[in-house]
């Protein structure tokens, strides 16, 4: 199969950490687009939706009111659950419908707490990435993605200054180590780095920061919570270095036909099995 002319974080991301079959079938094969292989689950509905109903409610022209926009929530949210409950699978197809509307109404109620979001001016929601990745083997291959909001805000001195956000879902919020976890921080810096070369910025405009949207905050605490993350030139330079490493190991083993199953990447460590266990195109494997 040949390489892909694109790539995006949550591909390399899950090509580093997973079954390079499993890569295979979905990014190269595009098996993943297959009705059958579809992964459904309670959680990607609810981060769907909720996405959905934040770039309604802040944004550049004309937000809706907060009425509105958990209206458009719960209307989605509550169709879509109902369309797919039956393929939820193990604990999530037992969690209350309403324990999820009631996260998501709360989640934009407290939208407008968040002062370093809330005051600060959108520039884009949903803003689209694709740009060359720039190698020195010839091959040619862009970088994608879509940055969930760009703001526009001052810093300490009053300066100008526009901030990429990555909105995430969570439960309580995150612990320690997710929050010092710079593989995770990777994606910020890729935006950043995209973002700077296509609209021809200084990187010192540009700072990043993800956007926890918390289903069962602690006592006391607000539902969203804006957590900034220092994105200087080594991290910038490291996570491309990173991106670049991940393209070549593709190229290598796409050349090689090396692409072969991982039998103990079956089940994930939140328990998630591979939707091609057990079937035809990955011989060997078992559901467990």
């Amino acid at each position: 199969m040949p390489m892909r002319p694109s790539v995006s974080f949550s591909e390399m991301k899950g090509f580093r950490d997973g079954c390079k079959h499993r890569w295979n079938l979905d990014y190269l094969q595009n098996f993943r687009y297959d009705p059958r292989f579809k992964i459904f689950g309670i959680y990607l509905d609810f981060g769907t939706c909720i996405h959905s109903a934040i770039e309604l409610y802040k944004t550049r022209k004309d937000p809706c009111t907060l009425e509105q926009a958990q209206e458009k929530f719960e209307t989605d949210f509550r169709a879509m659950f109902s369309e797919n409950h039956g393929k939820y699978k193990g604990r999530e197809a037992a969690i209350p419908v309403d324990d999820f509307v009631n996260a998501g109404r709360r989640i934009l109620e407290h939208l407008s707490g968040c002062d370093e979001l809330w005051k600060a001016e959108v520039v884009y929601n949903e803003h689209e990435l694709k740009l060359p990745i720039e190698r020195t083997d010839g091959l040619e291959i862009q970088f994608k993605g879509y940055i969930d909001m760009v703001i526009k805000t001052v810093d300490k001195r009053g300066k100008p200054i526009l901030y990429v956000i990555d909105f995430k879902t969570c439960s309580w919020g995150w612990p320690r180590e997710k929050k010092e976890d710079q593989t995770l921080h990777a994606q910020l810096f890729l935006y950043k780095h995209f973002l700077c070369k296509k609209w021809n910025l200084e990187p010192t405009q540009v700072r990043v920061a993800f956007v926890l949207l918390k289903r069962s905050p602690r006592k006391g605490d607000i539902a969203v919570d804006f957590f900034p993350v220092s994105a200087g030139p080594v991290s910038v330079q490291r996570a491309i270095d990173n991106m670049n490493s991940d393209i070549s190991l593709m190229k290598e083993l796409v050349e090689s036909n090396k692409l072969d199953p991982d039998y103990t990447k079956c089940v994930d460590s939140f328990g998630g099995v591979c939707q091609y266990a057990g079937n035809e195109l990955c011989p060997g494997s078992k559901k467990p």
